[in-house]
């Protein structure tokens, strides 16, 4: 389903949605099982059918839908079907989801139980063209696969992450075991320029150093933003956000974010400065919002900059890592920073978004979450709300003026398949928003 306004002052609650389907759908396709995506101008939008057939019992296909200008109406588009040319049976290709370049020039999707490597290894097809005006279908996909991948390490099961300019792309590895048995790791491949493949580019390993067995880092997908030089990973493992930051070419440095305990699904804001999560249990349940910003009083780009009451004495950054130290915000010259390991900050301000409406077993943010490219537009979906039917489902949208707006001082509106019945499950696998917040999709 697809909501569109032309502008920030009407509510999607005023729109009626298009819903759009595979013209050659089948029984179990689950389209949009994985949920949707957008180019960030909203023409181009993408949904796997993981359950297709085209290449045996749930190889997995793709469905692209393009438009023009935003005034063609989706429903009116036939959507253009891909496909792995080595595509077999059980691929699962795409089942938990399609990334696309904010351009829509570079697309990718992952096949977590491929078996070039080894049995169930997994494998990413990334489909990329010049322009608009070359039909995706005429391109042959660039598979990548993990170099070292061994049997059940499923690459790509919870998803492709791709920064918004198609050059930096990553997936995980939840079952791999070089933090212990399914601990987990990332893959991220990187290039200078849309002219050199993936595939030419060796993949870089990212191993959380506190891992260890059973941690499954990744296994809820991978978020990747790049922005002025340096790339931001994050992932959940071992039930924390993850980030891997890297500037300016140098290795990756990695923290867990303990505020984030029990957070289930994360999402970096394209400059990486903004990490979203959802979570059932916990501290924060249904959205939250992680902003890595100074807090009030401190000064400097980097947040490293001397200041009473949040570094020592002496001018020393404080060393509480990764927790809070014991004399507040104010200070009495010890140490009282938020977040902070070293020379920089990385101060985490909590915002917490719930349905006012909500009630047990809804699940809002399952799919996890998404939002515009400024931030103050998000969406979520509870895919087991009952407004229309039990277990039918509905998207909350929080829209606010400035990001220093509390998201928890927001009403959210609410969104419901006008069609909607028992078991549509809306939202299931996430929402997707144009990067103006314009245009929002959600599947059933």
């Amino acid at each position: 389903l697809v909501w569109q306004r032309d502008d920030l002052s009407t509510s999607l609650s005023t729109v009626t949605p298009v819903k759009l389907a595979d013209p050659d759908g089948a029984m179990i396709d689950y389209l949009g099982y994985g949920g949707v995506t957008f180019s960030a101008d909203g023409l181009v939008l993408a949904s796997a059918a993981y359950f297709d057939t085209n290449m045996g019992f749930a190889s997995g296909s793709v469905l692209i839908w393009q438009r023009e200008s935003l005034s063609t109406n989706l429903s009116t588009v036939t959507p253009v079907k891909l496909i792995d040319p080595d595509g077999a049976a059980m691929d699962y290709m795409g089942m938990w989801g399609v990334a696309l370049s904010a351009d829509g020039l570079v697309m990718a999707s992952a096949s977590y139980q491929d078996d070039d490597t080894a049995s169930n290894s997994g494998s990413i097809l990334v489909w990329e063209r010049a322009d608009l005006s070359a039909n995706l279908s005429s391109v042959s996909p660039v598979k990548l696969t993990d170099p070292d991948g061994s049997d059940n390490d499923y690459l790509g099961y919870g998803g492709v992450g791709l920064s918004s300019d198609g050059l930096v792309l990553a997936a995980a590895s939840y079952y791999d075991d070089d933090k212990g048995s399914n601990s987990g790791s990332i893959l991220v491949w990187q290039r200078e320029n849309l002219t050199t493949s993936f595939n030419d580019k060796a993949p870089v390993k990212l191993l959380d150093p506190k891992g260890s067995a059973d941690d499954e880092l990744g296994k809820t997908g991978v978020s990747v933003a790049r922005h002025e030089g340096s790339v931001v990973v994050g992932a959940v493992g071992a039930n924390f956000i993850v980030l891997f930051t890297q500037t300016n070419g140098g290795n990756f440095t990695s923290m867990r974010l303990v505020n984030s305990f029990l957070i289930e699904t994360a999402a970096l804001s394209s400059d990486g400065r903004i990490i979203f999560g959802s979570a059932n249990f916990g501290l924060y349940k249904g959205v939250s919002y992680f902003e890595q910003k100074c807090p009030p009083g401190w000064t400097g780009d980097s947040c490293d900059a001397c200041q009473a009451g949040f570094f020592g004495s002496t001018c020393t950054p404080c060393q509480c890592e990764y927790g809070y130290c014991s004399d507040g915000l104010e200070g009495n010259g010890t140490c009282s920073c938020l977040f902070s390991s070293g020379e920089s900050c990385e101060s985490i301000q909590v915002m917490e978004g719930t349905d006012p409406d909500g009630a047990a077993d809804d699940n809002l943010g399952y799919g996890g979450v998404a939002l515009s490219s400024d931030g103050l537009v998000i969406a979520a979906a509870s895919y087991k709300d009952d407004d229309m039917g039990t277990d039918s489902g509905s998207v909350l949208v929080w829209e606010r003026a400035d990001l220093a707006t509390n998201i928890s001082s927001v009403t959210p509106v609410k969104l419901v398949d006008p069609d909607g019945a028992a078991s549509d499950y809306l939202g299931f696998g996430g929402v997707a928003l144009s990067s103006d917040g314009l245009v929002l999709a959600a599947t059933s």
